[in-house]
C-alpha cells in the first residue's frame, strides 16, 4: 500500500471513490421536511376536509330529500363533483410527496380516501329511499 504527499493511504481514496464520497453514519440523517412539500399537504388536508363536510352533506341531502325530493338525486352528481377531483388531488399529494412530514402525508391519504368514497355512499343513500320492505 501505497501513501499519499499528504500522509493518506492509497486504499481510503478508492474506499472514498467508491461509496461516492458520502459517509454512513450518524452523520448522514434524514433531509428536514421541505417547507414547500408541507405547505402543499396542508393545503390538500384543508381541502379535502372542506370536500369530505361537503361529501357528508350531499349524503344527507340524499337520505332527507326534502317535501319534493327532486333535488335528492342531484346530491349524487354534486358529490361526485366535488369529491373526485380533491380525493385524486389529496392521493397525488399523499403518496407523491415523500419529503413532507409522515403525519400529515397520512392524514392526507386517510382523507382522500373517505373523500372518493362518499360518492358511491351518496348513491347508496339514495338509492336506499326507494327500497321498500314488505
Amino acid at each position: 500500500m501505497g501513501t499519499l504527499p499528504d500522509g493518506g493511504h492509497i486504499c481510503c481514496v478508492a474506499n472514498l471513490r467508491d461509496n461516492g464520497g458520502m459517509t454512513h453514519g450518524p452523520a448522514s440523517k434524514e433531509a428536514p421536511p421541505s417547507r414547500v412539500a408541507v405547505g402543499a399537504q396542508v393545503v390538500a388536508i384543508v381541502l379535502t376536509g372542506a370536500a369530505v363536510i361537503w361529501g357528508f352533506c350531499m349524503v344527507h341531502v340524499a337520505l332527507h330529500p326534502g317535501a319534493s325530493g327532486e333535488f335528492g338525486g342531484l346530491s349524487v352528481l354534486f358529490a361526485a363533483a366535488i369529491d373526485i377531483p380533491m380525493g385524486l388531488v389529496s392521493l397525488l399529494v399523499g403518496v407523491g410527496i415523500k419529503n413532507g412530514r409522515p403525519m400529515l402525508r397520512s392524514a392526507s391519504i386517510v382523507l382522500s380516501v373517505v373523500a372518493l368514497a362518499l360518492p358511491f355512499l351518496t348513491k347508496a343513500a339514495w338509492q336506499s329511499q326507494f327500497i321498500s320492505i314488505k
